[in-house]
C-alpha cells in the first residue's frame, strides 16, 4: 500500500496545533496584563530642591491633595501652589502656609487643563502636568518659585493620597 503524505499532514497539523496553543498562550498573558493596567506609567510628583510632594491625590473634579515636605535649612512660607497640564499652570494665593525645617504640610488646590479651565476627568483616567510652588525663605525673605511634574491617576474622591517611591 502506497502512503499518499499522509506523515506530512500529520507533521502539518502538529506544526499548526504547537504553534496554535503558543498563541492561545501569549494571547491570554498579553489579556492579563492589559487587565492589570502593567503598561501604565508610574505615579509620580517631583518637586526641585529642598522640597518633595510624597503624597498625592487627584480627584475627578480636579482637587488636588498634596503634602509638600520641606528639607531646606529654615522655616518657608508657602504663597501660593499651581497645578495644570501647562508649563505655567495658574497659581493659588496660599495664607498661613509656614513650614517648619524638616517638617510638612498638606494643601488642598485645584488643577487645571492646558486650555486653562478647570480641570476634570473620569476616575482611573491620569493627570500628568506641572507642579508648581511659591515660598518666601522665613530667614532672608527671598521669594522662591520651584517646579516640579505630576503624574497620577484619578481617584474617585481625591482623599485616598498615593505615595512616590521616590
Amino acid at each position: 500500500m502506497e502512503n499518499h503524505g499522509y506523515p506530512r499532514l500529520q507533521s502539518a497539523m502538529e506544526y499548526l496545533i504547537t504553534y496554535g496553543w503558543a498563541i492561545l498562550i501569549l494571547a491570554v498573558v498579553l489579556a492579563v496584563i492589559f487587565t492589570l493596567n502593567l503598561f501604565n506609567a508610574p505615579q509620580t510628583c517631583v518637586l526641585g530642591s529642598g522640597l518633595s510632594c510624597p503624597r498625592y491625590a487627584i480627584s475627578q473634579q480636579g482637587i488636588l491633595n498634596v503634602t509638600i515636605v520641606q528639607t531646606t535649612s529654615g522655616p518657608i512660607n508657602v504663597t501660593g501652589i499651581g497645578c495644570g497640564q501647562g508649563a505655567s499652570p495658574p497659581i493659588e494665593v496660599i495664607s498661613e502656609g509656614v513650614i517648619n525645617s524638616s517638617s510638612s504640610r498638606a494643601f488642598t488646590v485645584q488643577c487645571y487643563s492646558s486650555s486653562g479651565s478647570p480641570f476634570a476627568s473620569s476616575a482611573s483616567s491620569e493627570f500628568k502636568g506641572s507642579l508648581v510652588v511659591k515660598y518666601h525663605d522665613q530667614y532672608t525673605g527671598y521669594p522662591h518659585t520651584v517646579s516640579g511634574i505630576l503624574q497620577v491617576r484619578i481617584s474617585g474622591t481625591g482623599e485616598a493620597l498615593s505615595t512616590t517611591t521616590t
